[in-house]
């Protein structure tokens, strides 16, 4: 699999795109990530996250944090913008975008939030 195809960046439609891999190669050759993408972006790896008991998780921002970068092992099996739906945890998810992951957890999130994906191979 190329770098490229590695790291998917959300359009203002929900869906997902394959983006430049420059962000990807600096991201998995530094030592920190977080210096290599930025200090307003918050790095996160797929299995740091817990869902509740139906699986699914939200990702929340405030302040300056407009930006988080996703490192996961898993491919990303649907996208979109999520129907009248409350999670197991009673969050109200209806019109957020969402994110589910293959074999893992469904992640909704604002559309406000950039969330950056990267496939990291396991």
């Amino acid at each position: 699999m190329s770098a490229a195809r590695d790291l998917l960046r959300i359009r203002e439609d929900g869906r997902y795109e394959e983006a430049a891999s420059g962000v990807l190669e600096a991201l998995l050759g530094a030592v920190d990530p977080a210096r290599a993408v930025g200090a307003t972006a918050t790095v996160l790896h797929l299995e740091d996250v817990v869902p509740d008991e139906g699986g699914e998780a939200v990702l929340r921002h405030g302040g300056d944090l407009r930006r988080v970068v996703l490192l996961s092992t898993r491919d990303v099996e649907e996208t979109g913008r999520a129907v009248p739906h409350v999670t197991a945890a009673g969050e109200d998810v209806s019109g957020m975008r969402f994110v589910r992951f293959a074999g893992g957890p469904t992640l909704y999130h604002a559309a406000s939030l950039e969330l950056e994906i990267v496939r990291v191979r396991g």
